[in-house]
Protein backbone atom coordinates (compact mmCIF):
# COMPACT_ATOMS: atom_id res chain seq x y z
CA UNK A 1 0.00 0.00 0.00
CA UNK A 2 1.65 3.17 -1.13
CA UNK A 3 1.26 6.73 0.12
CA UNK A 4 2.81 8.61 -2.79
CA UNK A 5 0.86 11.52 -4.23
CA UNK A 6 -0.95 12.58 -1.07
CA UNK A 7 -0.69 15.95 0.63
CA UNK A 8 1.33 16.61 3.79
CA UNK A 9 -1.89 17.16 5.73
CA UNK A 10 -3.09 13.73 4.71
CA UNK A 11 0.20 12.09 5.58
CA UNK A 12 -0.06 13.52 9.08
CA UNK A 13 -3.58 12.17 9.51
CA UNK A 14 -2.86 8.81 11.13
CA UNK A 15 -5.76 7.17 12.88
CA UNK A 16 -5.24 5.20 16.03
CA UNK A 17 -7.79 2.67 17.25
CA UNK A 18 -8.73 1.47 20.68
CA UNK A 19 -7.02 -1.66 21.97
CA UNK A 20 -8.93 -4.91 21.70
CA UNK A 21 -9.13 -7.49 24.47
CA UNK A 22 -9.80 -11.13 23.69
CA UNK A 23 -12.04 -13.27 25.88
CA UNK A 24 -13.31 -10.39 28.03
CA UNK A 25 -16.97 -10.73 29.09
CA UNK A 26 -19.16 -7.73 29.82
CA UNK A 27 -22.54 -9.35 30.47
CA UNK A 28 -24.66 -8.56 33.54
CA UNK A 29 -23.51 -11.68 35.35
CA UNK A 30 -19.87 -10.62 35.31
CA UNK A 31 -20.37 -6.87 35.38
CA UNK A 32 -18.41 -5.26 38.17
CA UNK A 33 -16.36 -8.36 38.85
CA UNK A 34 -12.58 -8.12 38.53
CA UNK A 35 -11.20 -9.98 35.54
CA UNK A 36 -7.71 -11.31 35.06
CA UNK A 37 -6.02 -9.83 31.98
CA UNK A 38 -2.52 -10.76 30.94
CA UNK A 39 -0.38 -9.37 28.17
CA UNK A 40 -1.34 -12.25 25.87
CA UNK A 41 -4.96 -11.01 25.80
CA UNK A 42 -3.98 -7.48 24.73
CA UNK A 43 -3.91 -6.53 21.06
CA UNK A 44 -1.87 -3.38 20.55
CA UNK A 45 -3.73 -1.08 18.16
CA UNK A 46 -2.45 -0.98 14.60
CA UNK A 47 -1.65 2.33 12.97
CA UNK A 48 -3.42 2.97 9.69
CA UNK A 49 -3.37 5.79 7.17
CA UNK A 50 -6.66 6.20 5.32
CA UNK A 51 -8.78 8.88 3.72
CA UNK A 52 -12.23 9.47 2.32
CA UNK A 53 -12.09 9.67 -1.47
CA UNK A 54 -14.74 11.91 -3.02
CA UNK A 55 -14.74 9.78 -6.17
CA UNK A 56 -14.72 11.00 -9.74
CA UNK A 57 -11.58 9.20 -10.94
CA UNK A 58 -11.83 7.06 -14.07
CA UNK A 59 -12.40 3.37 -13.35
CA UNK A 60 -9.73 0.87 -14.34
CA UNK A 61 -10.50 -2.78 -13.71
CA UNK A 62 -13.72 -4.59 -12.86
CA UNK A 63 -15.69 -3.04 -10.00
CA UNK A 64 -19.29 -3.84 -9.02
CA UNK A 65 -21.92 -1.39 -10.28
CA UNK A 66 -22.42 0.06 -6.78
CA UNK A 67 -18.81 1.32 -6.76
CA UNK A 68 -19.13 3.31 -10.00
CA UNK A 69 -21.33 5.62 -12.01
CA UNK A 70 -21.57 6.40 -15.72
CA UNK A 71 -19.66 9.55 -16.58
CA UNK A 72 -19.75 9.64 -20.36
CA UNK A 73 -21.23 7.60 -23.22
CA UNK A 74 -19.92 8.18 -26.74
CA UNK A 75 -21.47 6.73 -29.89
CA UNK A 76 -18.92 5.22 -32.27
CA UNK A 77 -20.33 4.83 -35.82
CA UNK A 78 -19.75 1.83 -38.06
CA UNK A 79 -16.22 1.70 -39.45
CA UNK A 80 -15.71 -0.35 -42.64
CA UNK A 81 -12.76 -2.61 -43.26
CA UNK A 82 -9.75 -0.69 -44.49
CA UNK A 83 -6.06 -0.92 -45.34
CA UNK A 84 -3.60 1.03 -43.20
CA UNK A 85 -0.23 1.98 -44.66
CA UNK A 86 2.69 2.84 -42.40
CA UNK A 87 6.42 2.77 -43.20
CA UNK A 88 5.84 1.03 -46.48
CA UNK A 89 3.88 -1.77 -44.82
CA UNK A 90 0.18 -2.51 -45.23
CA UNK A 91 -2.09 -3.72 -42.46
CA UNK A 92 -5.70 -4.83 -42.70
CA UNK A 93 -7.96 -3.24 -40.10
CA UNK A 94 -11.18 -5.19 -39.66
CA UNK A 95 -14.59 -3.53 -39.76
CA UNK A 96 -16.12 -2.40 -36.47
CA UNK A 97 -19.83 -2.37 -35.81
CA UNK A 98 -21.47 0.78 -34.45
CA UNK A 99 -21.34 0.81 -30.66
CA UNK A 100 -21.22 2.92 -27.53
CA UNK A 101 -18.07 3.43 -25.49
CA UNK A 102 -18.80 4.12 -21.82
CA UNK A 103 -16.56 5.82 -19.29
CA UNK A 104 -17.22 5.13 -15.61
CA UNK A 105 -15.89 6.95 -12.54
CA UNK A 106 -15.63 5.91 -8.91
CA UNK A 107 -18.27 6.80 -6.34
CA UNK A 108 -17.22 8.19 -2.91
CA UNK A 109 -15.45 5.58 -0.80
CA UNK A 110 -12.84 5.13 1.92
CA UNK A 111 -9.35 4.19 0.80
CA UNK A 112 -6.72 2.48 2.94
CA UNK A 113 -3.35 4.03 2.14
CA UNK A 114 -1.06 2.17 4.50
CA UNK A 115 -1.28 -0.15 7.47
CA UNK A 116 1.33 -0.78 10.17
CA UNK A 117 0.54 -4.05 11.94
CA UNK A 118 1.58 -4.21 15.60
CA UNK A 119 0.77 -7.86 16.17
CA UNK A 120 -1.73 -10.59 15.44
CA UNK A 121 -5.25 -9.21 15.11
CA UNK A 122 -4.25 -5.54 15.16
CA UNK A 123 -4.44 -5.06 11.39
CA UNK A 124 -7.85 -6.72 11.07
CA UNK A 125 -9.21 -4.59 13.92
CA UNK A 126 -8.05 -1.40 12.20
CA UNK A 127 -9.59 -2.43 8.86
CA UNK A 128 -12.90 -3.22 10.57
CA UNK A 129 -12.99 0.29 12.04
CA UNK A 130 -12.62 1.79 8.56
CA UNK A 131 -15.36 -0.47 7.19
CA UNK A 132 -17.69 0.60 10.00
CA UNK A 133 -16.86 4.23 9.30
CA UNK A 134 -17.75 3.76 5.65
CA UNK A 135 -21.00 1.98 6.59
CA UNK A 136 -21.99 4.86 8.86
CA UNK A 137 -21.30 7.42 6.12
CA UNK A 138 -24.32 7.78 3.82
CA UNK A 139 -22.13 8.97 0.95
CA UNK A 140 -19.88 5.87 0.99
CA UNK A 141 -22.26 3.14 2.16
CA UNK A 142 -19.60 0.57 3.06
CA UNK A 143 -17.38 1.08 0.01
CA UNK A 144 -13.68 0.55 0.89
CA UNK A 145 -10.68 0.15 -1.41
CA UNK A 146 -6.99 -0.61 -0.92
CA UNK A 147 -3.96 -0.82 -3.17
CA UNK A 148 -2.40 -4.13 -2.15
CA UNK A 149 1.21 -3.51 -3.09
CA UNK A 150 4.59 -4.80 -2.00
CA UNK A 151 6.51 -2.37 0.22
CA UNK A 152 9.36 -4.60 1.38
CA UNK A 153 10.30 -6.16 -1.95
CA UNK A 154 9.46 -9.63 -0.64
CA UNK A 155 5.82 -9.99 0.38
CA UNK A 156 2.31 -8.91 -0.63
CA UNK A 157 -0.64 -8.18 1.71
CA UNK A 158 -3.06 -9.71 -0.82
CA UNK A 159 -3.70 -12.86 1.22
CA UNK A 160 -4.49 -10.84 4.35
CA UNK A 161 -7.03 -8.64 2.57
CA UNK A 162 -8.51 -11.55 0.63
CA UNK A 163 -9.22 -13.38 3.89
CA UNK A 164 -10.95 -10.24 5.17
CA UNK A 165 -13.26 -10.34 2.15
CA UNK A 166 -11.55 -7.89 -0.21
CA UNK A 167 -11.33 -8.76 -3.90
CA UNK A 168 -9.08 -7.69 -6.76
CA UNK A 169 -10.40 -5.78 -9.76
CA UNK A 170 -8.54 -8.40 -11.87
CA UNK A 171 -10.33 -11.75 -11.84
CA UNK A 172 -7.17 -13.78 -12.48
CA UNK A 173 -5.67 -12.53 -9.20
CA UNK A 174 -8.84 -13.52 -7.34
CA UNK A 175 -8.52 -17.01 -8.80
CA UNK A 176 -4.93 -17.23 -7.56
CA UNK A 177 -5.95 -16.16 -4.03
CA UNK A 178 -8.96 -18.51 -4.00
CA UNK A 179 -6.77 -21.46 -4.94
CA UNK A 180 -4.38 -20.46 -2.14
CA UNK A 181 -7.27 -20.48 0.35
CA UNK A 182 -8.37 -23.92 -0.86
CA UNK A 183 -4.82 -25.24 -0.39
CA UNK A 184 -4.76 -24.15 3.26
CA UNK A 185 -4.17 -20.39 3.08
CA UNK A 186 -0.90 -20.50 4.99
CA UNK A 187 1.03 -17.27 5.38
CA UNK A 188 4.35 -18.79 4.35
CA UNK A 189 3.08 -19.59 0.84
CA UNK A 190 0.77 -16.59 0.36
CA UNK A 191 0.51 -15.49 -3.28
CA UNK A 192 2.62 -12.57 -4.46
CA UNK A 193 -0.30 -10.67 -6.00
CA UNK A 194 -0.54 -6.89 -6.18
CA UNK A 195 -3.16 -4.46 -7.41
CA UNK A 196 -6.30 -2.55 -6.48
CA UNK A 197 -8.81 -4.32 -4.24
CA UNK A 198 -12.30 -3.45 -3.00
CA UNK A 199 -14.69 -4.82 -0.39
CA UNK A 200 -17.85 -6.31 -2.00
CA UNK A 201 -21.04 -5.53 -0.08
CA UNK A 202 -21.79 -9.26 0.27
CA UNK A 203 -18.48 -9.68 2.14
CA UNK A 204 -18.95 -6.85 4.66
CA UNK A 205 -20.32 -9.13 7.38
CA UNK A 206 -17.54 -11.63 6.69
CA UNK A 207 -15.02 -8.84 7.20
CA UNK A 208 -16.56 -7.51 10.41
CA UNK A 209 -16.84 -11.03 11.86
CA UNK A 210 -13.33 -12.09 10.89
Amino acid sequence: MTISGFSNNLLNTRKYYSPVFKGIHTNDEQAGKPQNINHHDFIQPAKVLSHKDAGGTVVFGKYPAYYTKLYERIFIPYQPERISKFGGKKRLIKAREAHFEDTYVMLPHYHIDKLWSTGKGSGAAAIKNIVRKSLNDDSTGGRVTVDASCIDGKTSPAGFYYKLGFRFVQEDLNTICENWIKSGGKRENAPFATGMMYLPKENINECLNY
